[in-house]
């Protein structure tokens, strides 16, 4: 191999920053010996620019490799960290290919370039690699033996498993610790006998309890519930984190043997200290342990820490699980003493479960003063299908809270859908009410459910007076979708309030048949420009010739704002053919315009 110490002085390191960057730059693409030698001396550049540039240069060579010695042999500067650090960098990025030479490198006589060379080989984690990685298993230096064994389960396979359980039988402490760290992350299975020994040693028990987590044994649970209460805050969150591990990687049948010898053995005062650990994924799986208990009233004691939104969902599913064992009751006997977000969190969580005892629960929640509480309630009962709740939920259509009162329009919809008879007679009563607020959530109702019987009482709330009652009508002729809707809504083009105007558009623009294209002409015409914008662009979707012939007629004609959406909805509907209408609006008087056509015909080229 070349001396690249020898070669620092034939870098472009004399001129300033931005000439050696040139200089690199001006050696990309030639795949000379001379050049690939300079550029991997450059990227130990005093520059991070230069660096940057330099391995840039060097990705286009990745794929040959022919560069993988000279980057070796740059490992073997001692002096210059960053070259070092992207000589490793861009090996790993050659990845396959630098398997080779870095099996040799791993044999070199120098500790340093053998270390190196196995850390890089387990970044790459070709299984080429695997004897030269067992042979350093044994390796004089134990730096490069423990880099081994971690590369080694970085690597995998049933071969680097069995060469790194016939490697527990030397006598290394930190050899042994790399291989027990390393067998808890290999991802294949493990056996359990092994690590027995290690559980009583003070030094190797924390990765002897990580790599129980990879047996496929449920005899390991056992050893794992006695390590949760270990004097070491960090053993008893690795005994959780194996336990989990277990846990997802077993069968059905094994997780029901799981829950069975966890139930049996483990202390539930002990789990309960550990849910005082701030580590969020030890609080995860205690909670998901707790599920599985038997013996024990398991809701009452993590239905609190629903306080933390991030342990909700594991949370759900330990109440869920346990519902047949009391799961249910301790959440409605939990509701009146808990906090407003715990209060609301279970209202949620009562809509889950299929059973008419949660009813009245979640009725007496429509009154709790905290608002995410009632619309959970709401939520929960829409869920529940609870149409005999109807006329309670009603009243929450105006709540001041207006997320609740959204729950109202949501829950009343969805119970609504299937139980018209009941439910509309109920909603054409509250349309009448005094309030306009009332009114127009309840037409969006009558939207949601969206059947022909309620077409009647969206058409009389066209005639309200608010004009949200009237928008929110429109919305609602929108969701229906049938042809007596476009001919209401056609009438509500004269509207005197321009939201409601805007609305009619975005409904029309929608609906299928011929009438659409002479309403949205007509809409084109109107007196406010967002109007006549959305028309502009219901008629570019439509893309036919007279609606093309109107945008065209627009592109000059009309304001800025407007001129603009009509050349992109030509575009949106022509393509590159839209150029000879979009060119036209380089004379327009705006400015604007102006600018945008030019973008718009520079993207077309």
């Amino acid at each position: 191999m070349n001396d690249m110490s020898g070669k620092i002085s034939d870098t472009p390191d004399n001129g300033d920053e931005q000439s050696r960057i040139s200089v690199v730059e001006a050696m990309r693409g030639d795949s000379g010996t001379d050049a690939m030698e300079r550029l991997v001396v450059a990227m130990g550049d005093t520059s991070w620019r230069v660096r940057k540039t330099a391995t840039d240069v060097l990705q286009g060579f990745v794929r040959e490799g022919r560069f993988v010695p000279l980057l070796i042999n740059a490992l073997r500067n001692g002096d210059n960290a960053g070259l070092r650090n992207s000589a490793v960098e861009m090996l790993v990025k050659v990845g396959a290919r630098a398997v080779p030479a870095l099996t040799e490198a791993a044999v070199d006589y120098d500790e340093d370039i053998r270390k190196f060379a196995v850390d890089i080989l387990g970044d790459i984690g070709d299984d080429e690699s695997l004897d030269a990685l067992i042979l350093a298993l044994k390796d004089d230096d134990v730096n490069v033996r423990s880099s081994a064994a971690e590369a080694l389960g970085k690597v995998g396979g049933s071969m680097a498993v069995e060469a790194l359980l016939s490697a527990l039988a030397i006598e290394d402490l930190w050899l042994r610790f790399a291989v027990m760290e390393a067998l808890g992350k290999v991802g294949s299975s493990v056996p359990l006998k092994p690590f027995i020994e290690f559980l009583d040693n003070n030094f190797l028990k924390k990765p002897a309890i990580e790599a129980l987590g990879g047996c496929d044994d449920p005899e390991a649970v056992s050893y794992l519930v006695n390590a949760l209460s270990d004097e070491k805050e960090a053993n008893r969150a690795a005994a959780v984190e194996s336990l989990m591990r277990l846990y997802e990687s077993f069968s059905d049948d094994k997780k029901k043997e799981f829950g069975r010898k966890l139930s049996d053995s483990v202390d539930v005062e002990l789990l309960k200290e550990l849910l005082t650990t701030k580590s969020k994924t030890v609080k995860r799986g205690v909670i998901v342990f707790i599920g599985m208990l038997d013996k024990v009233d398991g809701a009452s004691i993590i239905i609190p820490f629903a306080e933390d939104e991030s342990l909700r969902d594991v949370i759900t599913t330990a109440l869920l699980a346990m519902g047949e064992r009391g799961g249910l009751d301790s959440l409605i006997s939990a509701m009146p003493g808990s906090g407003d977000v715990v209060r609301a969190y279970i209202s949620s969580l009562l809509g889950e479960f299929d059973d008419i005892k949660v009813v009245p629960i979640l009725v007496k929640s429509l009154t709790d003063h905290y608002g995410h509480v009632r619309r959970s309630a709401l939520l929960s009962l829409g869920r529940l299908d609870a149409v005999e709740s109807v006329e309670l939920m009603v009243p929450l259509i105006a709540d001041e809270f207006v997320d609740v009162a959204d729950g109202a329009v949501e829950a009343l919809a969805q119970i609504g859908v299937k139980h018209s008879d009941k439910v509309l007679p109920i909603l054409s009563r509250a349309v009448k009410a005094d309030s306009a607020v009332v009114r127009r959530n309840i037409t969006r109702v009558f939207g949601a459910i969206g059947i022909s019987e309620v077409l009647p009482m969206v058409v009389d709330s066209l005639k309200d007076e608010d004009s949200g009652v009237r928008q929110a009508a429109v919305v609602a002729l929108g969701r229906l979708g049938c042809s007596e809707s476009a001919e209401y809504l056609a009438l509500t083009l004269t509207d005197e309030d321009s939201k409601v105007r805007l609305a009619a558009v975005h409904a029309l623009s929608g609906f299928e048949g011929s009438e659409r294209e002479s309403f949205l002409m007509l809409a084109a015409k109107d007196d406010d420009l967002w109007v006549r914008c959305a028309a502009f662009k219901g008629l570019g979707v439509l893309n036919t010739k007279p609606a093309i012939d109107a945008l065209a007629i627009g592109v000059t004609e009309e304001s800025g704002v407007v001129s603009i959406v009509i050349i992109d909805a030509l575009y949106e509907a022509m393509g590159d053919k839209a150029v000879e209408y979009i060119k036209e609006g380089l004379h327009h008087k705006d400015p604007k315009v102006v600018k945008a056509v030019k973008a718009k015909l520079y993207r077309i080229g």
